[in-house]
């Protein structure tokens, strides 16, 4: 898999495994600005009814978006995440010898509900909504694109419940 975001996270995945080989799960978080861009907008429409990929004991399971929440401490501080649909998930599944992976994104506490409700669209209100989004959205200026940050989290736990856990920042884009 190939992303902004696979590199980062498959780097701090296989960096947490190094520093607890023993571990059995696996948490991944990513926090970027959160302005989007009508293609990411389409995206994200097009995923969420599917539910969000985890895997428990070795096997792919799919549950809905955000019924997983936590509130994640990354390096510039705690903020709000839920489980999303996130690419990340087959390759690390392929990649590590880990038997339970899940994915988050910080969003806006408000985006939650929004969020999990697109599931209940049928597919002439997602596509609706997907062309407002073209229409509306300008996503991020390149200057914003060149001056911010993504952050990335990591947290691996053993049997005993042992943690390790590490952040990471990259530029935007």
């Amino acid at each position: 898999a190939v992303g902004v975001d696979i590199v980062p996270t498959d780097c701090l995945a296989h960096q947490l495994v190094q520093a607890m080989p023993e571990a059995v799960h696996l948490e991944l978080a990513l926090a970027a600005h959160f302005q989007l861009s009508p293609g990411t907008a389409k995206t994200l429409l097009g995923m969420l009814p599917k539910g969000a990929a985890v895997i428990r004991n070795g096997q792919r399971q799919i549950i809905g978006v955000g019924a997983m929440r936590q509130r994640i401490s990354f390096a510039d501080g705690e903020r709000y995440c839920i489980c999303v649909p996130w690419g990340d998930i087959g390759s690390l599944q392929h990649t590590l010898p880990i038997p339970n992976i899940t994915v988050f994104m910080a969003i806006p506490r408000l985006m939650a509900p929004v969020m999990s409700w697109t599931r209940w669209l049928g597919p002439k209100s997602r596509r609706w909504v997907a062309d407002m989004a073209q229409k509306l959205l300008r996503g991020p200026s390149a200057n914003v694109r060149g001056s911010e940050q993504v952050q990335f989290w990591g947290c691996v736990t053993d049997e005993a419940g042992r943690q390790c856990s590490a952040t990471l920042t990259t530029p935007e884009g």
